[in-house]
């Protein structure tokens, strides 16, 4: 782990904080780094500047261990969410389902789990932006840049539709 922070120094805010982290063996808070939410971080943002690098119209995410949607949510959301979206996460938590919004709602603050989302063309640079530096998990940054307004991110509203990762119910 060592190593492999030392070779991404650069693409990482603060290494200081991750090897405070590692010493302590533990992290105080969602937001403080790991050595894995760096090489989630630093995964996340390559797979979005590749995507970018290739002139692809959206690209679909998902990590190792998310769920499958279920035949037509993929499309269904996509057909729903309005243009302009940078990101639209299909498996998250962090702010309730709200009856009254339809199958999407506006993400604004920070939320949690980023396994399995969409982005836009526009929506893989602003990521890549948000991403790096890496100076929180990606999610936790994600939430942030939304709540700022420099991000367009909209999540599946209802939990039954949202995708789960496999083994965390």
């Amino acid at each position: 782990s060592a190593a492999l922070l030392s070779e991404h120094a650069a693409k990482v805010a603060s290494i200081e904080s991750v090897r405070r982290t590692m010493r302590r063996g533990r992290r105080l808070s969602h937001a403080e780094l790991t050595p894995g939410a760096v090489g989630c971080a630093l995964s996340h943002a390559a797979v979005a500047a590749e995507a970018s690098r290739r002139g692809l119209g959206c690209a679909v995410v998902f990590e190792d261990d998310s769920e499958v949607p279920s035949e037509g949510l993929l499309e269904s959301a996509l057909a729903t969410v309005p243009a302009s979206f940078d990101v639209l996460l299909l498996g998250w938590s962090g702010m309730s389902p709200d009856p009254g919004l339809g199958p999407l709602r506006r993400v604004t603050r920070p939320f949690w789990g980023l396994h399995a989302y969409v982005l836009s063309a526009n929506g893989m640079r602003r990521f890549v932006r948000e991403a790096l530096p890496v100076r929180w998990h990606l999610d936790f940054a994600l939430g942030r840049a939304a709540a700022a307004g420099r991000l367009e991110i909209y999540g599946l509203n209802r939990q039954e539709d949202r995708l789960r990762q496999l083994g965390k119910g």
